[in-house]
């Protein structure tokens, strides 16, 4: 076993906290984690460096996730969420998560689509999308918390999981730094939409042929209608408008693509229909497995 463990404090350059463990003062293995919500805890697949024998890298897996757990319950989350791809072949690992509480949740589809950056245009039927500047105004806040609760209400996303709250996703999007969108039809929200952006590094876009040194990534955390205005095409419109409403983050100078990915339940079908309808393609899939720390930890004590 290793004889050291070290956790990065989310304050550090880190992309976000971790837990490594050392031998000799120098790493051995490695798992990142990430506050999802207030009751939940995103852990990465254990990393464990080379050299390890098929024991000892097991070993060191049930190590890691063992004190992610125990961290989890410190904290007072109720439970872990990791993602494993689809194509992911580690049955090893697998048997592992099972004999640690994991289980399998739902399966989580990733669609891509590329768009062209073009000039800010209106929506029509007198509708509009507007950027949110929460500081700006706490009431609108206040009108956004109630049209997120409303959608929530009649989500058909990851329904065999406690859903979140609006607060929590609130905190989630300002964590990431997301624009979030309002779709009003005379002046009243029908939709959400929230977007985080990252520019692809050139040095890492010209390792691919199917990437561009000026290509911008966006990511879709969340995009929801309200029940009155559903089936009116609106969050379609929404994603339609994503090239000209983050048009800022492109240098105007030169013409920029977008890479949009999404993800949704395999089981939501009005969401996969939506990115079909909207030409997204689906990529790849994930396994969400989730562990119940609380009982876990319950369990262990008896």
């Amino acid at each position: 076993m290793a004889d050291l463990i070290q956790f990065a404090s989310p304050e550090s350059n880190t992309p976000f906290p971790n837990i490594v463990l050392l031998r000799d003062n120098r790493p051995c293995a490695a798992i990142g984690y990430l506050p999802e919500s207030t009751g939940t805890l995103v852990v990465a697949k254990p990393v464990v460096f080379p050299d390890a024998s098929g024991e000892v890298h097991r070993a060191l897996c049930v190590q890691l996730l063992e004190y992610v757990k125990r961290h989890a319950v410190s904290e007072g989350m109720q439970r872990l969420h990791l993602l494993l791809p689809a194509s992911d072949g580690d049955t090893g690992f697998v048997r592992l998560l099972l004999e640690l509480g994991f289980v399998q949740a739902t399966h989580i589809v990733q669609w891509d689509l590329s768009m062209i950056v073009s000039p800010p245009c209106s929506p029509p039927d007198r509708s509009t999308l507007q950027l949110i500047d929460f500081d700006a105004n706490a009431a609108v806040g206040c009108e956004i918390r109630f049209a997120i609760d409303a959608i929530l209400e009649c989500s058909e996303d990851l329904t065999n999981q406690p859903p979140p709250t609006a607060a929590e996703l609130l905190r989630q999007w300002q964590r990431l730094h997301a624009s979030v969108f309002v779709y009003r039809v005379e002046q009243e929200i029908a939709g959400l939409m929230s977007c985080a952006t990252n520019r692809i590094n050139p040095a890492d876009a010209a390792a691919t042929s199917t990437m561009l040194a000026s290509e911008v990534n966006v990511w879709i955390e969340y995009i929801g209608v309200l029940p009155a205005f559903r089936r009116k095409q609106i969050a379609s419109r929404m994603i339609s408008l994503i090239p000209t409403q983050l048009s800022s983050v492109c240098d105007a100078h030169n013409p920029q693509a977008l890479r949009v990915t999404a993800y949704s339940d395999a089981a939501n079908t009005p969401a996969n229909r939506l990115y079909e309808r909207c030409g997204f393609v689906q990529t790849t899939g994930h396994h969400l497995w989730c562990c119940d720390v609380a009982k876990t930890n319950d369990d262990a004590g008896e």
